[in-house]
């Protein structure tokens, strides 16, 4: 049976249409959700539960096509396709942030309809007469600042500018240098592009975070959630990865150029991102809970309360300690199929982790079936997008220089790479 290039063109392409009709069943059954739902609210926390979950594979994908770029490791060149292709559907996430946008009098409703300006300044009387305002006074003057609709859509619209824009060039220099002969020019300009790329990309990430989500609650507040924030979008686009390369490595000319090694660095990637998103998570609590300010200590109450302490130990559990282990075992990771499946299930656990970071705000622990059918349109139409740009460009760019050294050491030291 012949695993060519084109194959995999024609197998991945069948994908299309069933992740098309997912998509579009799923988008039917959650407007169908809106017109039919009593409580509008519900449905406004499950639809931003699950644009968080196509924002982050978006991001995600963008994020580790600028580091590809930036990094010195070979076999990040052989993830660059579906890197890209994931990074192009980020117009795709602009559209369905219409729907946040749509349902932001409920989300934010704690200041999104507030008449825009400060608020009074407070004055605390500290010895002898003189008046001081209280620092806590002045950081909730600034948040006021900050948080008004104008300011709030249009960070929304510079971040979207710059991912859009971001991804066009490093997609469409990257044809450039696939087309070229001697196309490291090419490559050097998306290197270029990468450095300040990622700097912006992790302030935006951040800034996304406070907007979408600790804006939830504009009386809470964390220093370190934007890095919480952005380290999800990274493990989500690595456990997407896992999947779909376990299908790509079966074709040529991946079936040669990546190994088992490679499949053990996707799994040690997700691995180190589930650490660092776990540490993350444990210094924040650990922080709010030393320092006892009922303006910090808001978000873990909300989380302890009702049935919610049933989650807090299913995310211990399977969104960090099952994949730990698994993912400390070397040849569960080289093994790609099983790497796989432990990606799928990583997957999952992150629809469950936006879900316990946005719906404690609002209320207790709801089941209700658009949990299914919300994520299932967004990510079924993603996930055509996705396959259809892939298909459009599978092959590693074979200009690349490091596609060329790579090469040669396969060649050479097949049996060391296997």
């Amino acid at each position: 049976m012949q695993h060519s290039l084109e194959n995999l063109k024609t197998d991945f392409a069948k994908w299309q249409m069933p992740a098309l009709a997912v998509g579009v069943a799923g988008a039917a059954l959650t407007v169908l959700g809106y017109f039919t739902i009593a409580d509008k609210g519900l449905f406004w926390e499950i639809y931003l539960a699950a644009f968080m979950m196509v924002i982050a594979l978006s991001l995600g994908c963008l994020g580790f096509l600028m580091m590809s770029h930036l990094a010195t490791g070979r076999w990040f060149h052989f993830i660059q396709r579906p890197l890209e292709a994931g990074a192009k559907t980020i117009w795709f996430a602009l559209i369905l942030f219409a729907g946040v946008w749509a349902g932001r009098s409920h989300l934010y409703e704690g200041w999104i309809n507030r008449h825009d300006g400060a608020k009074p300044q407070a004055q605390v009387q500290i010895g002898f007469g003189t008046e001081h305002t209280h620092p806590i006074e002045i950081f909730n003057r600034a948040k006021h600042a900050y948080l008004t609709d104008t300011m709030w859509t249009a960070r929304a619209g510079i971040c979207f500018a710059l991912w859009i824009g971001m991804a066009a060039l490093l997609t469409r220099w990257s044809r450039k240098q696939q087309d070229t002969a001697g196309g490291e020019p090419w490559g050097i300009r998306q290197r270029r592009l990468s450095g300040p790329g990622i700097v912006i990309f992790a302030l935006s990430s951040t800034v996304i975070a406070f907007d979408w989500l600790v804006a939830l609650n504009a009386d809470w507040y964390s220093s370190i959630y934007g890095a919480i924030t952005f380290i999800s979008f990274g493990i989500t686009a690595l456990a997407f990865l896992a999947v779909i390369m376990s299908k790509v490595r079966d074709y040529e000319p991946y079936k040669i150029l990546m190994t088992n090694r490679q499949s053990h660095d996707i799994g040690t990637m997700m691995f180190a991102f589930t650490i660092l998103w776990a540490y993350m998570q444990a210094g924040q609590l650990i922080i709010i809970w030393n320092g006892n300010l009922i303006e910090e200590t808001i978000y873990y109450h909300k989380r302890i309360a009702g049935h919610w302490p049933a989650m807090d130990w299913l995310l211990f559990l399977f969104a960090f300690l099952v994949p730990f282990v698994l993912l400390l075992n070397q040849p569960l990771k080289r093994n790609k199929n099983i790497l796989a499946v432990i990606g799928a299930f990583v997957f999952l656990m992150r629809y469950v982790d936006w879900y316990w970071e946005i719906v404690p705000w609002f209320r207790d622990v709801t089941f209700h079936w658009l949990l299914i059918a919300a994520p299932a349109g967004m990510l079924g139409l993603w996930f055509f997008l996705f396959l259809k740009y892939f298909v459009a460009s599978p092959a590693p760019v074979k200009t690349d220089a490091r596609f060329q050294r790579y090469f040669y050491d396969v060649i050479h030291h097949e049996d060391d790479l296997h």
